[in-house]
């Protein structure tokens, strides 16, 4: 995404040059889209990507996705997780029932497949320029592995570090969306005292208030949004 398109975050109109999810759910991707009328994809959209995977994705530069030993079905067959990096991956793989041994004959080329899908997206990340806000909402918890952390300082620390690294001339900050059950654990460590200034928290849970599919309530999304027009 280049520099010559900006979206404004409402009141007090401070223009970002990008608006860049990094996954939680694939209901943050679905609603940036729709909010900001963007249609641009990035490369963490349609992962349900635990936070220690996303971390470790930006520090190792996107090395070890989609290798096909990693590739297990689950939630019958719905989903396709892998076990090095505990992603979850609902969209990149044929969504069915079928066995362990049809689906051994098929990940080869399916992983070729997305290996170059998302190696263009990768690259579209790292070549982000200007202001950026990348927001990230919950921690990608799923019951398909056991790669979770809790959001710490120095776990968030090291995300923005990371998104420094990865993102190198990116003027961006960070908007974590926790949801109300992370605000006070948050605030009685005081940990929000010791991050980097760019990053900010929403405490309010958006998802599914009151919708009645996996893409949210508009409303209440656009209103977590318009909150954070101070950046």
């Amino acid at each position: 995404m280049g520099g010559v398109e900006s979206w404004a975050l409402e009141a007090r109109m401070v223009q970002y040059n990008g608006i860049v999810g990094l996954g939680g759910k694939c209901v943050l991707a679905h609603q940036i889209r729709r909010h900001f009328n963007v249609s641009a994809a990035h490369v963490f959209d349609w992962w349900v990507t635990p936070t220690p995977a996303l971390i470790d994705l930006l520090e190792n530069n996107f090395s070890g996705l989609f290798e096909p030993e990693n590739m297990t079905p689950c939630e019958g067959g719905k989903s396709t997780v892998c076990s090095f990096t505990g992603i979850l991956h609902p969209h990149d793989f044929e969504q069915s029932p079928e066995s362990s041994l049809v689906f051994r004959e098929k990940v080869s080329e399916k992983c070729r497949v997305n290996k170059e899908k998302y190696a263009a997206l990768a690259n579209r990340f790292r070549q982000l320029k200007g202001r950026i806000l990348f927001i990230r909402y919950g921690d990608g918890t799923h019951n398909a592995t056991s790669h979770f952390s809790p959001y710490s300082a120095s776990t968030i620390n090291r995300l923005v570090k990371a998104l420094e690294l990865r993102a190198p001339d990116a003027n961006f900050d960070l908007l974590l969306v926790l949801g109300d059950e992370s605000k006070k654990p948050i605030e009685a460590s005081g940990f929000d005292k010791e991050i980097d200034p760019r990053v900010r928290f929403d405490f309010d849970m958006v998802d599914n208030d009151g919708a009645m599919d996996w893409k949210g309530n508009d409303e209440s999304w656009s209103s977590m949004f318009r909150r954070h027009a101070e950046f």
